[in-house]
């Protein structure tokens, strides 16, 4: 069975062969990748669950609710075995330090939380970008600091066991809400940031300047993430579309189309072959990052050619047959 509401957040485990989501429906599902098939249905939140990542050795899985909790399940049972509370708002997201050892949410109270993983014990309470929301983070790939983005037209990068801030990123101040997706290059040199003003931005972590902007988005953008490789950049929106970038250049590479409503989150399978998206349709949608792998997987299948139509969700742009079979 599928989700009965908006799905917030979809992500790949570390071998890239299940998939969590996370709905307003008030669960988590976990899927086997290939065949799309529920393997085990999170219950026990008593409000919209707006995130689910998996840990760093695939055993757990972590969701954040607007419940106020953040909770850590068995991702082989399914049974919860801790439960994170501090936050006395909508906790947003979370996620895993690198190794494992923390976690990191963020809460619409106006703070960031960083919590023992084994314990549940407190370890920090991040108050910078209070009291406006604090909306999405993302753990440095050596696991020193943290990313979090905020509606104060932020985003900051600071140290998760002291609370201080090492480095700000300003948007513009009529940014519409502020900022929303975030995520660091694989070399951890680089941040991208995605805004409620349509701006996908790349900046230069150890000095802060803005390096270059996505631009083609026609609403706000919510999903940001790098690829393995880090050559490429995924965003997504309002505007229900999914789109690949090229750091080098700015230029949009491709653009994902099919989703019937905004597209909540964006993100790469551990081996950069695939796309996964979350949207508020209700699905969680599987995409072929390369084109001529999408093509040749779509004309396995047919007994044609590819409509119009088709060929311009592909992004198709030469008028010879495309399926010659």
């Amino acid at each position: 069975m599928g989700h009965n509401g908006v799905v917030y957040q979809a992500s790949f485990s570390p071998d890239g062969k299940r998939v969590v989501t996370a709905s307003a429906d008030h669960t988590a599902h976990i899927w086997d990748a290939a065949s799309g098939q529920t393997l085990i249905t999170l219950t026990g939140h008593t409000d919209e669950v707006r995130g689910a990542v998996f840990s760093p050795d695939g055993k757990l899985v972590l969701t954040a609710s607007a419940d106020h909790t953040a909770r850590l399940w068995d991702a082989v049972t399914g049974k919860e075995i801790r439960r994170f509370v501090g936050c006395t708002n909508i906790l947003y997201r979370a996620d895993f330090s690198p190794n494992g050892k923390y976690i990191v949410a963020t809460c619409w109270d106006g703070t960031a939380r960083v919590w023992d993983t084994q314990t549940g014990h407190t370890i920090e309470i991040y108050t910078n970008q209070g009291p406006s929301n604090v909306n999405r983070v993302a753990f440095s790939p050596d696991g020193k600091t943290v990313a979090t983005t905020g509606d104060d037209h932020t985003t900051r990068i600071w140290d998760p066991l002291s609370g201080k801030d090492l480095m700000i990123f300003k948007e513009p101040s009529d940014a519409s809400n502020g900022a929303a997706g975030v995520a660091f290059s694989p070399d951890g040199k680089y941040l991208v940031t995605s805004s409620w003003d349509g701006i996908v931005r790349l900046w230069d972590v150890a000095s802060g300047k803005e390096v270059r902007q996505f631009l083609g988005h026609s609403g706000s953008v919510f999903g940001a993430a790098f690829s393995p490789d880090g050559k490429y950049i995924l965003s997504s929106g309002t505007d229900r579309t999914v789109r690949l970038w090229d750091v080098q250049t700015g230029q949009e590479v491709r653009r994902f189309v099919g989703h019937t409503n905004e597209v909540r989150s964006a993100t790469f399978s551990p081996d950069g072959k695939y796309i996964l998206t979350a949207s508020n349709d209700g699905t969680a949608r599987l995409w072929l990052t390369d084109i001529q792998d999408t093509i040749h997987a779509v004309c396995a299948v047919l007994t044609r050619d590819l409509t119009p139509d088709e060929r311009a969700q592909f992004g198709i742009s030469d008028q010879g047959p495309t399926c010659t079979k």
